[in-house]
């Protein structure tokens, strides 16, 4: 036989000789998975027996439950409110670039802060609602924490000892109006913005009352601070 064909011949026979040796190594690979899955359903058949010759177990004791009040959860919107105020009447910045523009806010509000001699840095500060070019945009400023809300409202009534008594009545019933609206679950469309801003006298500086805090700074300009 030529060379070639010997070649090929071997070949053949070689492919042959490790195809048997696969079928062998498949055959006892069979029988063993056969043997296994005969001992498994042995040993499920005696745990089954086993199970069902073992004695009831007794009934287990059970202590009396003990309620644990859980404590209210206050949501994220809670918080923040509780924590904010808004400011209304400080004149937007017409600088053309807007980080001119939220720097002159940002001052602003430490003027605001440093006459009430408020030890905090602002979270946040930002204009509510869409550019207005008749009047300024509300300014909503986030602080650390409401301690220093109920800070800024504590020291109020000392900067407005000259506001008529007339005027000081109506902001008590204007505020006894937001108070009830809020303890009945709802709030009032305008609870956010008073009637009307009063001007205080030019000669003075600062003049504040209640819960609303009326600030002339140097501008001049009219500061409505109000609580949320």
């Amino acid at each position: 036989l030529p060379q070639h064909l010997k070649a090929i011949i071997s070949c053949l026979l070689e492919d042959r000789r490790r195809l048997q040796s696969v079928l062998e190594h498949f055959r006892e690979l069979s029988e063993e998975v056969i043997n296994l899955r005969a001992e498994n359903a042995r040993l499920k058949a005696s745990a089954v027996g086993g199970q069902s010759s073992l004695p009831a177990p007794p009934p287990a004791m059970t202590s009396p439950a003990i309620s644990i009040p859980k404590s209210p959860c206050r949501s994220f919107e809670e918080i923040e409110r509780a924590r904010s105020i808004v400011i209304a009447g400080i004149p937007e910045s017409r600088a053309e670039l807007s980080s001119a523009r939220v720097h002159h806010d940002y001052d602003c509000i430490r003027d605001v802060m440093d006459f009430l001699a408020i030890e905090c840095s602002t979270i946040a500060a930002y204009r509510m609602g869409a550019f207005n070019g008749d009047r300024p945009r509300l300014l909503k400023v986030v602080l650390p924490a409401s301690f220093y809300v109920k800070q800024i409202l504590r020291r109020a009534p000392r900067l407005r000892p000259s506001l008529p008594k007339a005027e000081r009545e109506r902001l008590r019933v204007d505020r006894n109006a937001r108070r009830s609206t809020v303890a009945k679950g709802s709030h009032p469309p305008n609870s956010n913005v008073p009637s009307r801003i009063v001007a205080p006298n030019p000669t003075s500086q600062h003049v504040a009352g209640g819960d609303d805090v009326i600030i002339s700074n140097p501008s001049p300009c009219w500061l409505h601070l109000l609580y949320l």
